[in-house]
């Protein structure tokens, strides 16, 4: 294996992403240390990331873990964003790990080109058999042509895995890398811990990060604390996120007499973040048609239980009544069910189960993983 590794390490290895994403960057440095891999990030702004306040806690990231990346600025934005020059760079790489939505005009013009020059395309890609929007819908054929001659494709779970065996791709083409994020408790501290406790004034903390759109479901968040309070049981909401739904989540708050109760907090930046976790109770994250859901790591890694659905792709994360509740039909009853059996089974982050989740999705793991494939794939042993 070590004379495979030095032989990969003399290849050129890029690997393309959407925006510089913090929790990818631990990740990044590994197989910087590993192989001779190149981060090329794409991006239309001015930053490579979401914000200034991210980008300033990643910045000292990347001096911290020592990686360097190189960005490619993209025309447009959605599914319609494109960069002429893009091609031109990548042929003078041996692999090319394609990190980015497989839904762009990059995408569905470059990897087949790739394919021409005997460039080796691998796609590294979170999609499983969830529902898809009418443009995915319209250009479905396309995305599946491009999934088929891809010479490998990194998934990150069992429900990614399986459906692309279903559109009838090569078993021996799918590699499993698992996925991870995590919390950075170096940006944490007992005296923010304790203030993101007097945020609310109630005996249990609920947390919810993420978007605030429909499919998150986080108005049915709301009637279960709204019907957990009714039962006498303290609890409150934390809501970190934002998005469309705002207006309306807003006015159920207030027409279900819970201002008191409920927060929102709004966007935060992601080093601040370990703190709401290290506060929080519980976690719950009722999405549906969730490509993975790393949001559910975060919560693992901060060792509170989970309560989310089984469309999420991380569900495989989640054992029940061990280290959380996984409810099949989306609705207040079996989100507050879930909340009342959380706070009652304390968690043991000592328990094997849970101790070999975390060892299956973490970053040395998924690292691992990753050059694994990357060898069977260039030297045709998939």
């Amino acid at each position: 294996m070590e004379e495979a590794i030095k032989d990969l390490k003399r290849l050129r290895i890029a690997i393309t992403h959407l925006n510089l994403s913090w929790y990818r960057i631990p990740l990044f440095k590994i197989l910087q240390d590993e192989i001779r891999s190149d981060i090329i990030i794409l991006n239309s702004k001015e930053l490579p990331t979401y914000g200034k306040a991210d980008f300033d806690a990643i910045e000292y990231l990347l001096k911290k873990y020592k990686i360097s990346y190189k960005t490619e600025k993209v025309i447009g934005n959605n599914n319609f964003y494109f960069n002429p020059f893009l091609l031109r760079t990548l042929l003078n790489y041996d692999i090319i790990v394609w990190g980015e939505p497989i839904l762009s005009l990059n995408s569905l013009l470059f990897i087949p080109t790739l394919k021409l020059f005997r460039k080796k395309a691998v796609l590294w890609v979170d999609d499983w058999g969830y529902k898809k929007h009418l443009i995915r819908k319209i250009f479905e054929p396309f995305v599946r042509l491009i999934y088929l001659i891809a010479d490998g494709i990194l998934v990150h779970g069992i429900k990614h895995y399986l459906y692309f065996l279903k559109l009838g791709v090569d078993k021996r083409k799918i590699f499993f890398i698992g996925n991870a994020s995590t919390i950075f408790r170096e940006f944490s501290s007992k005296d923010e811990i304790e203030r993101v406790r007097r945020i609310l004034n109630t005996k249990h903390i609920i947390l919810y990060v993420g978007g605030l759109i429909k499919r998150k479901n986080v108005d049915k968040i709301i009637k279960a604390i709204y019907n957990l309070r009714k039962k006498n049981l303290d609890v409150g909401l934390l809501i970190v996120g934002q998005g469309p739904e705002i207006k309306s989540l807003y006015n159920l708050v207030w027409k279900m007499n819970l201002a008191y109760h409920i927060k929102f907090l709004g966007w935060i930046p992601f080093h601040r973040l370990a703190n709401y976790y290290l506060a929080a109770d519980v976690f719950v994250f009722p999405a549906e048609n969730e490509p993975w859901g790393l949001v559910i790591n975060e919560a693992l890694e901060a060792g509170i239980p989970i309560v989310t659905t089984k469309s999420v792709g991380a569900e495989e994360l989640i054992v029940n009544n061990i280290n959380g509740v996984l409810i099949n039909k989306i609705d207040e009853k079996n989100i507050a069910d879930g909340i009342t059996k959380c706070l009652s089974n304390k968690i043991d982050i000592n328990n094997n189960i849970i101790l070999k989740i975390k060892k299956k999705y973490n970053y040395k793991t998924m690292a691992n993983l990753f050059i694994n494939a990357l060898l069977k794939i260039y030297y045709n042993k998939c």
